[in-house]
């Protein structure tokens, strides 16, 4: 893979067989090592070209080989088909109007419903219309700024993308922290976004303070150092 200098490494592959050739491109924090970056880049790759089946096949299940740091405290919940379909609407529904229409869904770590799930719930309401309102109302809640949303919606291995100061939530010092306050805002499965939020931006005050700190005390350092290296003359 090369970087292009820009916090993006890609990888160009040229079929031995045929003319096809695939472009994969993964995103990099410029000052971060390649190595993590290039192992999803290969994988990225192989998955995209032998099919996620078949890669399980030749080379073993990749959730085998998952940091436990990555998949604690993740597992699904029972599926909602309500929500689930609900989900469905307000996805259409954003995308028809080019803006989100509730910052309050959220279907949560639950698995997708059956299709014999989805059946049973439409042919329970006999035919009726049904509406996004109908499936799972309407909240007020208030959008994350982008940085909280981030940090809530991207997978650990993604974490090197995040800019400062959210990036100090998810350094292998605070790591463990966050991922133990990130679990701790989810109930019966559903995320409560207000309380991540608070939490976070709680956590974030406390790391400024501490690196204020840090850093007062190491100018401290220097100059004591200084101010001793050049010693005193007496005539």
């Amino acid at each position: 893979g090369e970087s292009d200098g820009h916090g993006v490494i890609s990888r160009m592959i040229k079929s031995k067989t045929s003319d096809r050739s695939y472009l994969f491109e993964i995103p990099h924090k410029q000052g971060f090592p390649n190595k993590s970056t290039k192992l999803r880049l290969a994988c990225l790759a192989l998955e995209e070209i032998f099919g996620r089946e078949n890669l399980d096949l030749l080379f073993g299940s990749q959730d085998d080989d998952d940091d436990d740091d990555d998949t604690v405290g993740r597992q699904l919940a029972p599926a909602e088909p309500v929500s689930y379909l609900g989900g469905l609407l307000w996805t259409l529904e954003t995308y028809r109007s080019g803006k989100c229409i509730d910052y309050g869904y959220n279907y949560g770590r639950k698995s997708s419903p059956s299709a014999l799930e989805l059946a049973t719930l439409l042919e329970k309401r006999g035919g009726q219309k049904i509406s996004r309102f109908d499936l799972i109302g309407d909240s007020d809640v208030a959008p994350l700024s982008d940085g909280m949303s981030c940090l809530a919606a991207l997978p650990p291995q993604a974490h090197s993308i995040l800019e400062e100061p959210y990036s100090w939530l998810v350094e292998p010092s605070s790591r463990a922290n966050f991922e133990e306050m990130y679990n701790s805002c989810f109930s019966e499965g559903v995320f409560d976004s207000k309380s991540f939020a608070d939490k976070c931006s709680k956590q974030i005050l406390n790391l400024r303070s501490e690196r204020q700190i840090s850093k007062a005390e190491s100018a401290k350092r220097r100059l004591t150092a200084s101010t001793s290296s050049r010693g005193r003359h007496i005539q």
